[in-house]
């Protein structure tokens, strides 16, 4: 289970700037789609594969998803032959909430976080908890770097 991170002394900030971020390929049979505020099924089906696969105190829910719809925050999905393979969600140039599902081959994380990236057009900003080596060494593979 993750913890709920609060404390400011438990993350590590990262930055890339958009120049990093390359014109996005995909392998066949990947699709991203930004998700559209009245697409609560879609929304549905992230929420359910992330908790088929992970225990987490901190996930959202519909209510919370429509609340960052409310806020402009954008949600794109990664699919595969159209089934949900994961997500991710921007506050303006903020990442947030990234997660592509262990059924996914190696590399579609990164070109997921490449694709998003590059249509979000800006410098990327984001945060790993410090007990996230995985997650450190993911965002550092894509280009992000601590700040």
């Amino acid at each position: 289970m993750f913890p709920l991170v609060e404390d400011p002394t438990k993350k590590i900030w990262y930055i890339a700037d958009k120049e990093v971020f390359k014109a996005p390929t995909l392998r066949p049979n990947l699709d991203v789609q930004q998700v559209e505020p009245d697409d609560l099924h879609l929304v549905q089906k992230c929420i359910d594969l992330f908790n088929s696969e992970i225990q987490w105190a901190g996930m959202f829910n519909v209510e919370e998803a429509k609340h960052r719809f409310q806020k402009n925050n954008l949600m794109f999905v990664l699919k595969e032959n159209n089934n949900v393979l994961g997500y991710v969600w921007f506050d303006n140039n903020y990442l947030y909430n990234m997660f592509v599902s262990k059924k996914r081959i190696h590399g579609d994380s990164h070109d997921f976080c490449n694709y998003v990236c590059y249509h979000v057009g800006k410098d990327i900003r984001l945060y790993c908890v410090k007990d996230n080596i995985r997650g450190q060494k993911f965002f550092e593979k894509v280009g992000f770097l601590k700040i």
